[in-house]
């Protein structure tokens, strides 16, 4: 039995069938891009309060290298420890 791991997913197709194939793969959240450093914080925060996690280790995917930093360096501002998968 393998520790349940929560999951954001961000995309940039927001039509329903994306949204019920992220949640049916175990996503805990999905919104669509782009997203606001707001939303991020807020989906991220209410991931950890219902996991009860008080702390975070995250892995960001994404192709693009810009939003790897962007969001990389949104999180590590809050003490959230970040890896990066491009």
């Amino acid at each position: 039995q393998y520790p349940s791991i929560p999951g954001i997913v961000f995309s940039e197709h927001d039509r329903s069938l994306e949204r019920v194939t992220a949640i049916k793969a175990g996503a805990q959240m999905f919104l669509p891009k782009p997203t606001t450093s707001t939303e991020v914080l807020r989906a991220v925060s209410e991931v950890l309060r219902l996991s009860d996690q008080h702390s975070a280790k995250v892995l960001v995917v994404d192709d693009d290298p810009q939003i790897l930093a962007l969001v990389t360096g949104m999180l590590e501002d809050h003490s959230i420890q970040v890896s990066c998968l491009q």
